[in-house]
């Protein structure tokens, strides 16, 4: 009823399904399948991940799949035609747009004012999108002629602050782009650290930068200058968030999230997250903080003012490194394996008495091979994340399910 060949290598474009008439679920995201196996697939399939499939061409039809109800197909060059007759049916695709114009993976997007996003990928380019305009190009672009390494958005989305790497003489620089003019314009650099892995913008305006040494420090950004370096990890920081009452939680590689006040530069909390390194972390609507880590697969929800683990998250194979909070208090989490997971966290969702003790309903939202730590929440209601080679798919999110009484 359930196959899985993700990635499987020795698939070729030539390949065919032996006959299997009670097959339900196949996922062969990320393989080197074609048209052939496609026209194999049996009539009682429900669900296919046809992820990351190349060789799968506009030729390709999915008119004998009748009962098809979910169809996961990022990156794959099916007819327009075909997935407008696939959805006529019945069957759900959760992408519904895709922006086209980097060349490596994306590894990052990051809101900016007046509906726009800025995303970078792997080379270190950054494209500004106009999310009114779907599937059509960037509306600039820029180089900074290192590497990127964060981003984060300034005075309400019209300046964009990027963090670059150790190229060249801009090493350990913190960069303020102009983001509402095209082109974009550089307006200062600012030298904080050895590497900048992650930023954050406090409430007064300040940046957050978390630093590769363990540090964080506090960038004043009109000063062109650090103001403060809050010391504690031992490892380097990688995550930053920013509480409801303006403290700032730090993740950190050395398995722990650190709660800052920043004026006084005291840390005020250190939780013990014992999951390995911190790569993500997300504030849900209520102010309870969400933390991505490596080793198992697993998110923490915590509530951060009783210094207590709510919930553990369970159901990801790989290390989560990107998290969404949604307005409604659900969460979004994407980990090395590619399955975007959505999370009921909402407190009314904990207290239905429909799921079982510990276990926070979750849906898988799409599929992905390729992912790189890209995923944002848009004020739409949609969720962007960076697929494969280089597209930014616009993904449809379900409703929520009632809570029960």
């Amino acid at each position: 009823m359930y196959l899985n060949a993700r990635e499987c290598e020795y698939l070729s474009p030539t390949a065919t399904l032996s006959h299997l008439p009670a097959l339900r679920v196949l996922d062969v995201s990320g393989t080197e399948i074609g048209d052939a196996l496609v026209a194999s697939l049996p009539g009682s399939l429900i669900e296919l991940r046809l992820a990351g499939c190349w060789h799968v061409t506009a030729d390709a039809t999915l008119d004998h799949l009748h009962a098809l109800r979910v169809l996961h197909c990022i990156d794959v060059e099916l007819a327009p035609d075909t997935l407008v007759a696939c959805r006529a049916r019945g069957c759900a695709m959760p992408v519904v747009g895709v922006l086209r114009g980097h060349y490596r993976y994306v590894r990052s997007l990051v809101l900016l004012g007046a509906g726009r996003l800025a995303s970078r990928d792997s080379s270190g380019e950054i494209r500004l999108w106009d999310m009114a305009v779907v599937g059509g190009e960037a509306t600039a672009a820029l180089r900074t002629g290192s590497e990127v390494r964060a981003m984060a958005a300034l005075r309400n989305g019209r300046r964009l602050a990027i963090s670059t790497g150790k190229w060249d003489a801009k090493e350990g620089c913190i960069e303020v782009w102009n983001a509402d003019r095209v082109p974009p314009t550089r307006r200062a650099t600012i030298k904080v650290c050895s590497e900048v892995l992650a930023l954050a913008v406090l409430p007064d305006g300040c940046l957050a930068a978390g630093c590769k040494d363990g540090a964080v420090r506090v960038v004043d950004v009109d000063a062109g200058a650090v103001v403060a370096t809050l010391s504690g990890h031992t490892d380097s920081v990688r995550a930053l968030a920013i509480l409801p009452d303006g403290a700032l939680a730090s993740g950190s590689h050395d398995a722990s999230v650190r709660v800052w006040d920043v004026g006084t530069r005291a840390c005020m909390a250190t939780l013990a997250v014992c999951i390995g390194g911190v790569w993500s972390l997300a504030v849900l609507a209520d102010g309870r903080l969400a933390v991505g880590g490596s080793d198992d697969g697993t998110v923490q929800v915590w509530d951060v003012g009783a210094r207590v683990c709510v919930d553990v998250l369970s159901g990801h194979t790989g290390a989560v490194t990107a998290l969404a909070a949604l307005p409604d208090g659900r969460l979004a989490s994407a980990p090395e394996d590619g399955i975007i997971r959505l999370w009921d966290t909402r407190p009314a969702a904990a207290a239905g008495a429909s799921r079982a003790a510990g276990v926070v309903p979750s849906v898988i939202v799409d599929v992905l091979v390729g992912f790189d730590g890209a995923l944002v929440s848009l004020p739409d209601g949609r969720l962007a994340c960076g697929g494969g080679g280089g597209t930014i798919c616009l993904l449809e999110v379900p409703p929520p399910a009632a809570a029960c009484e």
